[in-house]
């Protein structure tokens, strides 16, 4: 929902050419449709963007490798680039987006039987700007959610509408992703720490994963407990995992197996092999502490985008292609992925949860999405 902005066709606003292949395989891997027809400029002005994805380093770590390797765009195709984005993204040129001229197929027999229902968290003088990062639930019931532009998470208990907000000791840990172990206490990676482990009885807060003044800003992104209470996190910038091992109190990282790999999501399987998805280098990896190796295992969509993986019943891995609106599930025993293509243009799939039928779920950009695995069939619940 893009108010005030001129919609025009796709291959009007994008017209078929090198350019437009080479923004698929590269820009449009992370930034959505809409991200360039909403920033037209000069030429200078595009090419300071370009040498900023491939040349600046990685999530502004320094020695790391810049978002875009060289290898992907070299020097020939970044003036053809930029040719296409002054031609048709210059100065002069308005804001414009997408028209998306098809939408999803609405079965009115499902959507009769489907609700939403929304809780909305009071504004506060404590609480005036809270940005909700990630939620999940303890064993009653009750809410957690991480708030990053605050630095805290905050408790919901929905039947009563008890609400507790917690800020953390140091302002600024930004806490992303969260998860709540067996003894209901909290789990949450942090940008700027690693992972930490919140009593909300105690009020004790103990963080792991902070190094040595050289890895100063290695933080986390999203924590994952085992059946044995080891917790995993991965950390996006710095191209690791982390792992907590909750027997000796002790705490490790390791490189992800994929240069520029960027770990995002990930899954604890029934063998309590942990997987995360490798948001650059787009497919998966396993890390499998009997061993203590390392495996990826790229998607079939390269170049692409993946995010946050699901499990189902059978062991297999599933996630959202998020530049090319698919979703694949990676057989482990086999090691082959199969592909499901989301049938509406421009669909986004972010992550992927399976429900006790083994059915498929995924958040596009303004629906979510049901797979059925045995027949390949899709529904759509629109937001």
């Amino acid at each position: 929902n893009l108010p005030g902005r001129m919609r025009v066709p796709f291959d009007e606003l994008y017209p078929p050419g090198e350019g437009r292949d080479i923004i698929r395989n590269n820009c449009a891997v992370c930034h959505a449709w809409n991200f360039i027809p909403a920033q037209p400029q000069s030429r200078a002005g595009w090419g300071a963007l370009v040498d900023y994805m491939t040349t600046s380093p990685h999530w502004g770590v320094p020695d790391s490798d810049p978002f875009l390797l060289p290898e992907r765009l070299p020097l020939s195709k970044r003036e053809v680039l930029l040719d296409y984005l002054e031609e048709n993204f210059g100065d002069g040129q308005p804001v414009r987006a997408v028209l998306e001229e098809e939408t999803e197929p609405h079965d009115e027999a499902v959507l009769g039987k489907a609700q939403y229902i929304m809780y909305t968290f009071a504004k506060t003088e404590d609480e005036p700007n809270i940005m909700r990062q990630e939620i999940t639930f303890d064993s009653k019931g009750n809410i957690w959610s991480t708030d990053t532009r605050r630095s805290a998470i905050s408790f919901l208990n929905p039947a009563t509408g008890e609400h507790k907000y917690y800020r953390t000791p140091h302002s600024s840990w930004a806490p992303h992703g969260i998860a709540i172990d067996r003894d209901d206490t909290v789990w949450f990676a942090a940008l700027k720490v690693g992972v930490v482990h919140f009593d909300p009885k105690t009020g004790s807060w103990d963080a792991y994963g902070k190094t040595t003044d050289t890895h100063r800003d290695m933080g986390g992104l999203t924590p994952f407990i085992d059946s044995k209470g080891n917790v995993y996190w991965t950390d996006i910038r710095f191209n690791k995992i982390g792992r907590v091992d909750r027997a000796t109190g002790t705490w490790k990282h390791f490189d992800s197996p994929t240069r520029n790999g960027s770990p995002y999501g990930g899954v604890v399987d029934r063998q309590d092999r942990f997987w995360w998805n490798e948001f650059h280098a787009c497919g998966v990896a396993v890390y499998d502490p009997a061993t203590e190796t390392t495996k990826a295992y790229p998607s079939p969509s390269r170049p692409c985008l993946s995010r946050r993986p699901g499990l189902d019943s059978k062991g297999n891995i599933w996630y959202g292609i998020y530049n090319r609106g698919r979703i694949e599930k990676l057989d482990p025993t086999t090691g082959e992925t199969t592909v499901f293509q989301i049938p509406v243009k421009f669909a986004t799939p972010y992550d992927t949860w399976v429900d006790p039928d083994d059915k498929v779920w995924s958040s596009s950009d303004n629906y979510f999405v049901r797979l059925d695995p045995e027949t390949g069939g899709f529904t759509y619940y629109p937001t």
